[in-house]
């Protein structure tokens, strides 16, 4: 199937991108350490184990408390509204899908806020991870779209997550297939790229 015939799907990261949260402390620190290195592709994701022992069972309530009231950045909707106008514009079927790393016991928190902030009028697909790494996820869920026939545009603000998604097409031969936009911050500041000798691939911008 041509590339010009396949519909268009809009991944969307959560935190960073449609939620207010600081620059991925992980990423950042990998950074500063002068290496990042992506995970193995992998044909099946593991299954996410809940939290077990009372110290780990509180902080995840606390986590979860947290995320409850992380405010929502106001101009990430009409964003999604713009991807629309282009979409139709050109002639071309744009659906929305939610790609996020967030944890599975944060899950019903997170469709509350983003139902009840009028989300459900953009997402069809709701991506939640179901693994024990967001990485892991974005990317395999990422190969499974292109799978499907999509080409896929990933909104991401985390540089680690980003490289993974953009692989995902890469591997295909064709890197058009998946384009990722990476939201400016701190863990992508050229000098630190710089530091970790890190290459930005052609379908990252």
């Amino acid at each position: 199937m041509a590339n010009t015939e396949r519909p268009i799907v809009v991944t969307n990261d959560l935190d960073g991108v449609h939620f207010y949260t600081p620059p991925p402390l992980d990423t950042t620190l990998r950074l500063l350490r002068g290496k990042l290195s992506l995970p193995e592709e992998v044909q099946a994701i593991q299954e996410y184990i809940p939290p077990a022992g009372f110290v780990n069972t509180t902080l995840a309530r606390l986590f979860i408390l947290f995320h409850q009231y992380r405010p929502l950045i106001p101009g990430a909707l009409r964003g999604l509204q713009r991807f629309r106008e282009v979409g139709d514009t050109h002639g071309r079927e744009v659906v929305f899908a939610v790609l996020s790393g967030r944890k599975k016991d944060k899950h019903g928190v997170t469709l509350r806020i983003l139902e009840r902030a009028g989300y459900s009028q953009y997402f069809t697909q709701w991506l939640l991870n179901e693994g024990d790494s967001p990485v892991v996820w974005k990317e395999f869920q990422t190969r499974r779209l292109v799978d499907q026939g999509y080409s896929v545009v990933h909104l991401e603000d985390d540089l680690r997550a980003g490289l993974c998604v953009a692989r995902a097409g890469i591997q295909f031969g064709e890197d058009h297939r998946v384009l990722v936009y990476l939201l400016k911050n701190l863990s992508n500041h050229p000098r630190l790229l710089r530091r970790a000798g890190i290459t930005i691939p052609g379908n990252l911008v």
